[in-house]
């Protein structure tokens, strides 16, 4: 099994791995390194499919996915040496390789002073993606209910809790066929009546569980060393405490009610009824509250970052256009050096560009004669003072000195 690579990466990436689906499960039988099995050889080994049936599993939901009961069953044994070369052989012979995508380790745990097992099941499952995902669970039951001399009391109880199921049925039927439809006009007889059914279940469920039960321990019994998957037992278990906690609860609310005959529990109870109906409004506004504020928090977050945004761009655009703002330390002495250079002759280097005026008035002074003399002078004395110190200027050409309603030339 496996997915399709996109062509930018299969030349680096060689495959991948699917999400895993119950459809999508292997329940073929195979040889020992997953290599096609022999159709003659009939042995069960850790490479040969085994169904639910088999197994007596059932469909199981861990974190990852949902796994039916069956699949590629290991015993380990029945201490640690066995158990350790088990798994050294699964290892060698790589029992898990890419496409596993569970496995599942149970094994019981028994109590005999408190008379329970402990079934521990523990699913690691392997995603796609790749790594590890454990998920245990640990399942306290009791499969022998009566053991030592606690037994009589036990059945004793449970006589008792039969004897009372049995008079409230009577009981309300006899109302039923009096009452008739009335009846199931009162809210009470409803709870009364469901209390009654789940009851009745329970006890087809205790019967029910206490035959496999027995089943279970008379096939330990016979055959020690043989796998017995309890998963089946503790569903059983769990939907039987499911219904009694119902009916527990149920049959606490029915206690309650007969406490209205006390004062102060009857005013407690009128109380709670004359705040039915602004208490149902404040659940409706309590449940929707939190998704009201979320939205609301998303919002105003929203026109914010909104805000924030709108007033960085505006700020930008100004400033943009309004280059005045700007600090131009950098232009101003790239400005005074070329205008040195030019008053000099040396005008620019040859590819250096002039920095951008930006607005600055690069237009000459209008000079008289006795200050363009007085200029021109100075001039010639820093270029006598260049040639004293770089002779190398005298194969130089003639360069501009600078261009004014007069041009003079300057050869040293």
């Amino acid at each position: 099994m496996g997915c399709e690579v996109t062509s930018v990466f299969r030349g680096h990436v060689h495959g991948c791995r699917d999400t895993y689906g119950p459809v999508d499960q292997e329940s073929d039988d195979y040889a020992a390194g997953w290599q096609p099995a022999n159709s003659s050889d009939a042995a069960v080994t850790p490479w040969t499919y085994r169904k639910a049936s088999e197994l007596d599993g059932w469909p199981y939901w861990a974190q990852m996915g949902v796994y039916n009961g069956g699949g590629y069953l290991a015993e380990l044994g029945l201490d640690a040496n066995s158990s350790l070369g088990t798994l050294d052989s699964l290892k060698e012979a790589a029992w898990l390789d890419p496409l596993t995508r569970a496995l599942f380790l149970e094994f019981v745990l028994y109590h005999p002073n408190v008379n329970l097992y402990t079934v521990c099941l523990t699913v690691f499952e392997f995603p796609q993606t790749g790594g590890v995902i454990p998920f245990p669970r640990l399942f306290v039951i009791r499969l022998d209910r009566y053991v030592g001399s606690f037994m009589s009391v036990v059945m004793g109880a449970e006589v008792i809790v039969a004897c009372f199921i049995v008079f409230f049925t009577v009981r309300e039927l006899r109302l039923i066929c009096k009452q008739r439809k009335a009846y199931f006009a009162e809210f009470w007889n409803w709870i009364e009546m469901l209390v009654v059914t789940l009851s009745w279940v329970s006890i087809v469920m205790y019967f029910y569980r206490l035959l496999i039960s027995n089943q279970l321990s008379a096939q330990y019994r016979k055959d020690k060393e043989r796998f017995l998957n309890f998963q089946y037992v503790t569903m059983w278990e769990e939907l039987y405490q499911l219904f009694f906690s119902w009916i527990i609860f149920l049959s606490t609310l029915k206690f309650l009610r007969l406490l209205r005959f006390n004062s102060r529990m009857s005013m407690l109870w009128q109380t709670l009824q004359a705040a039915a109906s602004p208490m149902a409004s404040f659940m409706i506004v309590f449940f929707i509250g939190p998704a009201v504020f979320v939205l609301f928090t998303l919002l105003v977050s929203f026109v914010l970052v909104n805000m924030f945004l709108t007033i960085v761009i505006e700020a930008f655009q100004r400033v943009k256009h309004d280059l005045s703002m700007q600090q131009n330390e950098y232009e101003i002495v790239e400005f005074m050096l070329g205008r040195m250079r030019a008053l000099v002759g040396l005008g620019n280097r040859k590819g250096q560009v002039q920095p951008a005026s930006h607005g600055y008035v690069t237009a000459e002074p209008d000079l008289d004669d006795a200050r363009l003399q007085r200029v021109l002078k100075r001039i010639d004395l820093l270029v006598d003072t260049l040639h004293d110190e770089c002779p190398d200027l005298d194969d130089e050409e003639p360069v501009v000195v600078a261009e004014s309603k007069k041009r003079r030339i300057i050869s040293a």
